[in-house]
């Protein structure tokens, strides 16, 4: 995102209502979840098999979490959370509903 600075302008953007994204813009952001969503996996399996500190994901997890309560979050995770290992959809599921129940 330092690189691109739209990127920061999209990600902001789409914290809000879905459909205040053009077309270009969901898939772009699209996108980035993606690849953060992958990042966060790949160090959920390396904390699991305690190559790193749980310790140390857990503001990576936290904010994928928090990227993934919004409205244009939840729908991407809908739609793609099929792609990812069930083991850390489980997580993630157990994180937005945690996030839900949370007063």
């Amino acid at each position: 995102m330092f690189q691109d600075p739209s990127a920061s302008a999209l990600v902001a953007k789409a914290q809000g209502p879905a459909a205040a994204l053009t077309e270009e813009e969901r898939d772009r952001y699209s996108f980035f979840l993606r690849s953060f969503a992958r990042r966060a996996e790949n160090l959920f399996f390396q904390s699991e098999s305690e190559h790193i500190d749980p310790e140390t994901v857990r503001g990576l997890h936290t904010a994928l979490i928090t990227v993934l309560a919004t409205e244009v979050g939840r729908s991407w995770w809908g739609n793609r959370s099929d792609e990812f290992n069930p083991r850390f959809r489980a997580f993630v599921d157990r994180g937005l509903a945690a996030r839900v129940a949370a007063p």
